[in-house]
This record gives C-alpha cells, structure tokens and sequence, in this order.
C-alpha cells in the first residue's frame, strides 16, 4: 500500500497493530512517513470523529512503541534520554498542529472548478468520477477537483443533462436553486433557469428529488417521469414526459417536420430560454419543415427567414420581436 495514498481508517488500523507490538519494520518506517506527511501538511485526515485528545493519544502510543522498539536495539542510556525528549517535542509539534488542524476545518472550503456558457453557447464536461454533463446555454456547473469518498455534490445554475457513473458507494447530488436531486448512476435532464419553473426529466434509471426547503417533500421518478416545481410555489408536480424530446437540444441540431411556424418559435424560446414575441400572425398555418444547426438563435432566425417572411429585432430586454409577413 502506498503511504501517500492510505485512508484514515487503514492507518489507525496500523496504529493500533503498533501498539499491540505486532508492526513489522517496515511498517512503523511508513508510520514514520505518515507523521511526517501530517507534519509537511502532505497527508491530510479528517479528525472530526475523535477528541484531538483521542489523536494526541495515537501519536504517543505510537512515539511509545517506536521508544520501545529503539530500547530494545539500543541499550544507549544517553541515546535513549534523547530519543524521549525528541518524542515529547515531536508530539508537542504533531499536538498543535492537529489541533489547529481540527479548530480551523470549519474555515476551509474545497475549491470549486466552474465552467459556463453565455447565450449561445453549449459545452460538455467530464467530471473527476467520468460523469458526462451536457450544458445548456446560459448556464453554470460548480464541481470540485476531486469528489469526496462519500458522496459527489454539483452546483447548477441552468439546464444540463447527466449521464452519471454508477457508484453505490458514493451518491451523486446535483444542487439548484429550488431542488435537491440523488441518484446512484442514471441519466437525466435538470432546467433550472432564473425566473422559470425547475423540472427533472429522467431518461434512465432512478432519480430521488426533494425540495431544499423541505427534505420531507420528495418524490421517486422512473424513466419519462418529470417533476417541477412552478416558480414561487412549494409543491412538487409529477407526470409523464417525453426524455428523447426534452433533451432534444444535446444534439447537434434542431429538427422540424411540418411544424406551424408559431409553434417553431415557442421550441426556439423553449431551447434558448430567450423570449420570442410573435406579431401579426393569427393562425396564417404556416408549416415549417427544416433542420437547422444548432449554432444559436441568431444563425436559426436568420435560416427561417428564407422559409417565411418575417423581420426580428432584439429589445434591451433580450426578447426577440417576430414581425410576421408571410409564409
């Protein structure tokens, strides 16, 4: 095993093989590394299940049998007289820094990798487990480096769509700004905009939702189930949908089959989360048949408009004004 790499359960283990005498000598040199490695600050563990009294105690009873073992193969008064007062200042050292280490843990946080895209946008991400994230425009995932041994938590801010690593030992959360959602390893799709309802769409797999306000509030959806949560209310709404339709943006383009030109653009409002304001239409059944790129709302408007006769302006607001002429 390699010391750089042991866990916290696996060395106390070893702690406790030293002291009842029954550590080989390669094995109290690697707790000798190991102290060291806490020492450098290079080998971190979590002390929060045990008393810095409980810890000070594993050092010592370590420092005690290394005194002991020393003894035994040096019968040096003078060397040994040293070697006390070496194992009391080692443990002075080790003392205060375990106790900095266990008083300062509530101020360090894990540093979060970001990565986001603007309007016209999209990307994909791998996380650190192998997890493949699509990101949708406008949107932000907050992930760590590396995940814990118990659990792996995203932020998101937006709509992505997850094909998650199966890993029973470890759930994967994914936070917003209204809901928290659990699986294990599965697929599916979260739209969590500002100003907009948040809705969970799973496409495989299990998928465990609850509200951050109220853990007890949670709801199980199957593949084509869907949850959402409309904006300012408190109360989960569950049904049927569609999975291959809502993550219909990951492709790389944007389908219509004899679509009504209103209902293209409520698509287009719907995959670019920007408003569409259509005018001077009134049931003209204009039927649009295409396949578009996805390269953004500007390149598709501008691709419509040698299918139908219309004029688009964008407002300081951000909407888009559809002045329709003709088909």
């Amino acid at each position: 095993m390699n010391g750089n790499k042991m866990t916290k359960a696996a060395f106390e283990k070893l702690l406790q093989k030293q002291a009842e005498g029954r550590t080989s000598a390669s094995e109290n040199q690697k707790i000798d590394r190991i102290w060291q490695q806490i020492y450098d600050r290079t080998q971190a563990f979590d002390w929060d299940k045990v008393s810095e009294l409980g810890v000070k105690e594993r050092i010592q009873s370590g420092i005690n049998q290394r005194i002991a073992y020393t003894a035994k193969t040096k019968k040096n008064y003078i060397g040994h007289y040293f070697l006390r007062v070496a194992a009391v200042f080692l443990l002075l050292i080790l003392g205060a820094l375990i106790y900095n280490t266990v008083n300062q843990q509530e101020e360090i946080q894990v540093a979060l990798l970001s990565r986001s895209t603007n309007k016209i946008q999209r990307a994909q991400v791998t996380l650190p487990d192998g997890t493949k994230v699509h990101l949708n425009v406008n949107s932000t995932l907050n992930f760590p480096e590396t995940f814990e041994e118990d659990s792996r938590i995203v932020q998101l801010t937006g709509e992505a769509f997850f094909d998650v690593t199966h890993d029973p030992s470890r759930p994967f959360y994914v936070q917003s700004s209204t809901l928290n959602t659990k699986v294990l390893g599965t697929s599916f799709n979260i739209s969590s905009y500002a100003d907009e309802e948040t809705r969970i769409t799973v496409k495989t797999g299990k998928v465990q939702v609850s509200l951050n306000t109220d853990q007890k509030q949670q709801v199980y959806l199957m593949p084509n189930e869907t949850a959402s949560l409309p904006k300012g209310s408190s109360n989960l709404i569950t049904g049927k949908a569609d999975a291959s339709s809502v993550i219909g943006w990951t492709s790389g383009k944007l389908e219509f089959e004899s679509v009504p030109f209103d209902e293209v653009l409520a698509r287009l409002e719907k995959y670019y989360h920007t408003p569409l304001v259509l005018s001077n239409y009134e049931n003209k059944g204009c039927l649009i048949t295409a396949s578009f790129e996805n390269k953004g709302l500007n390149f598709i408007l501008s691709n419509l408009q040698l299918l139908a006769k219309f004029t688009y302006t964008e407002n300081e607001e951000g909407e888009f004004i559809i002045d329709f002429k003709s088909c």
